[in-house]
């Protein structure tokens, strides 16, 4: 119908001229870049789940699942590093978002557990040490520095930490 077109053609003005084709291109270039972003939070939340003592804390994969709140509990007899007690949620959506990439198993009442993956990254296994070691903030930050380092000639890390990384 008429009124059908011309809402078509007054769509694809408003959207600059973006052909249908292109519509499903850009979905494929917004999950693509989704994905980046939620693995880019997901090695956030893994470095801080490792150094706090969460990720050894959680049980066994024959277990139901604890809770954030046992977690954190069990963490606090382990290390000095532990979350507080009182950050139950902030722990719980950090681990929903690394069950989301499959690096834990959560279950419907937001119960965590270990997956054959995160079995891995226990206390003196050596994907923890790369792990805490690569994806420390000490590292990841001069990253975010790229930019600003290529204006000054400059590396990134000497710029975050004033000297270079192997002074």
């Amino acid at each position: 119908p008429p009124g059908v077109a011309a809402a078509a053609t007054a769509a694809a003005a408003a959207l600059g001229g973006v052909a249908a084709g292109n519509l499903a291109k850009s979905d494929a270039d917004d999950r693509w870049l989704n994905d980046w972003t939620q693995k880019t939070r997901g090695a956030a939340a893994l470095w801080v789940l490792l150094d706090c003592g969460i990720v050894d804390a959680l049980p066994d994969r024959d277990c139901p699942g604890l809770p954030s709140s046992e977690l954190i509990a069990a963490a606090r007899e382990t290390t000095e590093r532990a979350p507080a007690a009182d950050a139950a949620d902030a722990v719980a959506r950090l681990l929903r978002h690394l069950a989301l990439l499959k690096f834990c198993d959560e279950s419907p009442t937001w119960r965590f557990r270990h997956s054959a993956r995160s079995r891995a990254f226990v206390s003196d296994d050596l994907a923890r040490s790369r792990a805490l070691s690569n994806l420390s903030p000490a590292l990841v930050r001069p990253w975010w520095r790229v930019s600003e380092a290529l204006q000054q000639d400059e590396a990134p890390f000497s710029l975050e930490h004033g000297e270079g990384a192997w002074d």
